[in-house]
This record gives C-alpha cells, sequence and structure tokens, in this order.
C-alpha cells in the first residue's frame, strides 16, 4: 500500500509541476503574440490580465510545489491541487470548449480530468496529512 501512496505523491508533483510549466508557456504566448491571439476560457479574465493572471497563478503554484516537495505546508498543497482539479473540470465541463465528434477530443479530456482527480488523490497521500 505504501508504493502505490508513493506512486501517487509522486504522480501528484510531476502532474502539477507539468501545469506549472504550461500555465507558464501560455503566459508568454498570450505576452508575446498578444491576448486577441488565444481564446482560453480558463480563468475568468481577459486580455493582459489573463496573461498576468496565468503567471501570477503558475508562480504560486511553484511556490506551493516547493514547500510540499520539502514536506512543508501539505494542507496547502491539498488546497492548491483542488483548486487545479476545479479549474480543469470547469474548463473541460463548464466552458464553451467544444469537442468534434467522433474525433477522440472528449476521450482526451476524460484522460485529463482523471489525471487531475489522481494528482489531488496523490497530494491527499503527502507525508504529514495522514495518519499512519
Amino acid at each position: 500500500m505504501k508504493g502505490i501512496r508513493s506512486l501517487l505523491r509522486g504522480f501528484s508533483y510531476l502532474f502539477h509541476a507539468a501545469f506549472i510549466v504550461v500555465m507558464l508557456i501560455m503566459a508568454g504566448v498570450l505576452l508575446l503574440s498578444g491576448p486577441q491571439a488565444v481564446n482560453f476560457d480558463f480563468l475568468p479574465l481577459t486580455g493582459n490580465a489573463l496573461a498576468y493572471g496565468l503567471a501570477a497563478l503558475a508562480l504560486v503554484g511553484a511556490i506551493v510545489l516547493l514547500l510540499a516537495v520539502r514536506h512543508k505546508a501539505q494542507a496547502l498543497y491539498v488546497g492548491w491541487s483542488v483548486v487545479v482539479a476545479a479549474l480543469i473540470v470547469r474548463f473541460f465541463l463548464f466552458s464553451s470548449y467544444g469537442y468534434v465528434p467522433d474525433s477522440g477530443d472528449f476521450l482526451y479530456a476524460l484522460y485529463g480530468l482523471a489525471a487531475a482527480l489522481a494528482a489531488l488523490l496523490g497530494a491527499r497521500q503527502t507525508p504529514g496529512l495522514n495518519s499512519r
């Protein structure tokens, strides 16, 4: 059982690190190409505020992730994981994001949702939060 917990925890760290890198890349693209180049309903922001919001969110995420890896602020990491999972659910299920029939887009969205939920479960398995 400890091996599964460690695997989930490692997956959670990697998932959130990748999420942070993607947010930074998207913020960079928005700042370099202009906000009109991207239609992105991930956050309720538009224009340059979206780019700065993504960059700020990535910075907060990086700090929380570094603290979690050092086994500090574990409850904050769980909270961060809940926010990330909620943002991903909102983007794929409750935004104007559309799926092309018979293209497999919806299946990839389900994979993304499953990964976010697995990362959330892995965040709960962080040291210091378990009673054992």
